[in-house]
């Protein structure tokens, strides 16, 4: 597994962000794709189907992942759910009863259930935020983001972290997050997404799984919200999966969920492309 240190970034430095985990800084392009441009990450932009500004079907992310699929099949790594041979999308859809499935804390000191920590996070409220001279309006009381990622897809680490927790957080929406497998791994060379997320085989062990959240997921998110990583609500899912399979949530998938009706209230499209779409709307239903 990679070290994962730290840097702090100089006043100087415009492209440096404090508490970035070291294989995000020490890389130029990795840096140059957070800069926003027009209002949006850069890699948001660079990873899109078509125009962009729609929302990635299921259709659309097969026929763009086809070639992963088929190299993760070959190299055992079982059918992911953007495979054709999966059959139809089984996430819960807006309205419709939110699964609910065991959590453990990231340093597996406790045990939950998703259901039960949403209940717990919608009664906390959000974190106290910084004013701010020109405030987001609030969602209503009773929405809890639920933002599960894995800290192997570049596309997230590069773009989605530094836009959905920041606008769950602006809106005033608590936010849990739960780490699933991981995207990119060293298994296969085939496999490895690229040489700027960590470098690491995929979990066989719950406290393995939970290491890579703590090392290299949990900082992230902390750099991205500018917290400080005990203030994330982090969890992890069980090795079997449950949660990333009901919600098909690899690589990351955002969802809103009423924690009063235990329902889906707002959930992003499948896969990771076509973020800005993804983050506009989001930010309309906030």
């Amino acid at each position: 597994m990679a070290p994962c240190r730290h840097r702090v970034a100089g006043v100087a430095d415009m492209l440096g962000t404090p508490d970035v985990p070291a294989y995000q800084e020490a890389c130029l392009a990795a840096r140059l794709t957070r800069l926003r441009v027009l209002g949006w990450p850069l890699a948001l932009r660079l990873c899109t189907t078509d125009d962009g500004n729609e929302d990635a079907t299921l259709d659309e992310l097969r026929v763009y992942m086809k070639e992963t699929h088929r190299l993760r099949e070959a190299h055992g790594q079982g059918i992911p759910w953007w495979s054709a041979e999966y059959g139809p999308e089984r996430a819960p859809v807006v309205g419709a009863n939110a699964p609910d499935g065991p959590l453990k804390s990231a340093g597996l000191s406790r045990s939950s259930t998703l259901l039960q920590v949403v209940r717990e996070a919608a009664s906390k409220g959000p974190p106290a935020s910084r004013r701010s001279w020109f405030p987001t309006p609030k969602a209503r009381k009773g929405l809890v983001g639920v933002v599960f990622y894995s800290a192997t897809c570049r596309v997230w680490n590069w773009g989605g972290v530094w836009t959905f927790p920041q606008l769950l957080n602006d809106y005033g929406v608590p936010i849990v997050f739960v780490y699933v497998s991981e995207y990119s791994v060293t298994d296969s060379d085939a496999l490895t997404d690229s040489s700027y997320v960590p470098v690491v085989d995929q979990p066989k062990e719950e406290n393995w799984k939970a290491a890579n959240c703590l090392l290299f997921g949990v900082p992230m998110v902390a750099a991205a919200l500018g917290w400080r990583p005990d203030r994330v609500d982090q969890y992890v899912d069980g090795m079997d999966r449950a949660l990333e399979s009901a919600y098909e949530a690899a690589p990351w998938r955002v969802y809103v969920l009423d924690a009063a009706s235990s329902t889906i209230a707002f959930r992003t499209g499948p896969g990771p492309l076509n973020g800005i779409a993804k983050a506009r709307a989001l930010s309309d239903f906030l």
